[in-house]
């Protein structure tokens, strides 16, 4: 597969994510904005209760209780809920939310491009070689994750 230049990617990816996210429904929040319009900063919040949010959840996880609740669930309620939820109101946010998913085809484009071509300069005759590059790829992306963000690899 070639590799596509960063611009070309991006320009993909941000095609993609329109196609996906066009019509599909969803419910937004109210109290949220109530919530920011009286200066508290979920965001922030969320932030300083990491660690209880992480025990609560490796403690659900944990309890192997999923499994039970998904099958607790009665279809027809699942249903009723899930017509419920309106069209419109999750276009909106998707649409709000579309500059996130640009900045990230921007910032991720031209990283991804950079690991592209590290992969494809690699040896590509034996079978070994191919190993190799498919262990490195795999690694390269590991440390990759969250780059865009950084703007740049995590150093190793």
């Amino acid at each position: 597969m070639p590799i596509l230049p960063p611009d070309v990617l991006a320009r993909k990816m941000k095609e993609k994510y329109a196609q996906n996210t066009a019509g599909k429904g969803s419910v937004l929040v109210k109290e949220l904005t109530r919530v920011i319009d009286a200066g508290i900063n979920p965001l922030e919040l969320a932030a300083q209760n990491y660690e209880k949010m992480k025990a609560k959840l490796k403690a659900f996880l944990d309890s192997d209780l999923w499994p039970e609740i998904m099958r607790s669930v009665d279809l027809g309620l699942y249903r009723k809920i899930v017509e419920q939820v309106t069209a419109s109101a999750y276009d909106t946010a998707v649409s709000v939310k579309k500059v996130k998913q640009e900045r990230f085809a921007d910032n991720w484009a031209p990283i991804l491009v950079k690991h592209q071509a590290k992969i494809h300069a690699m040896p590509n005759v034996t079978d070994a070689d191919r190993e190799r590059r498919m262990i490195e790829n795999l690694r390269g992306l590991k440390r990759l994750k969250g780059a865009w963000r950084r703007g740049g690899a995590r150093a190793t």
